[in-house]
């Protein structure tokens, strides 16, 4: 995140993403993991790449000549898919590792039919292949 940063203080980065100075602290530091909204308006304001904000992995930049489009409902439904399976399982990942496993969960559903829902075990499976 701080990459896409660059020159511009904490709060005016802050303030086009719609969040507390802090919160771009956090994201900063990987000590909070950003909303489907914040991840939305990084990809349309600055065109970053999902996969990248998520991962790491990859070109921070959609790559030129690609549309970069961008399911949000699919995006929030990997989001809450991971959440809720972590709570069922009473498990804790790192940063690093919850990030992938939702960056993996996005990926299944962009190739789903429905787009929007994944059975159970397939999310366990992608749970341990992240862990």
């Amino acid at each position: 995140m701080r990459s896409v940063r660059g020159k511009m203080s904490q709060d005016e980065f802050a303030g086009h993403l719609s969040v507390h100075k802090e919160t771009v602290g956090k994201y900063e530091r990987n000590l909070m993991q950003p909303g489907s909204d914040v991840l939305v308006r990084l990809h349309q304001n600055w065109r970053v790449d999902i996969n990248w904000l998520l991962t790491g992995e990859g070109d921070t930049n959609v790559p030129a000549g690609t549309s970069g489009d961008l399911n949000e409902a699919a995006l929030t439904a990997a989001l809450r898919a991971v959440e809720e399976l972590l709570d069922q399982r009473h498990m804790v990942l790192t940063y690093e590792k919850k990030t992938k496993l939702i960056a993996m969960v996005y990926k299944q559903l962009m190739r789903s039919d429905s787009g929007q829902s994944m059975e159970l075990g397939m999310l366990n499976d992608l749970l341990d292949l992240a862990s």
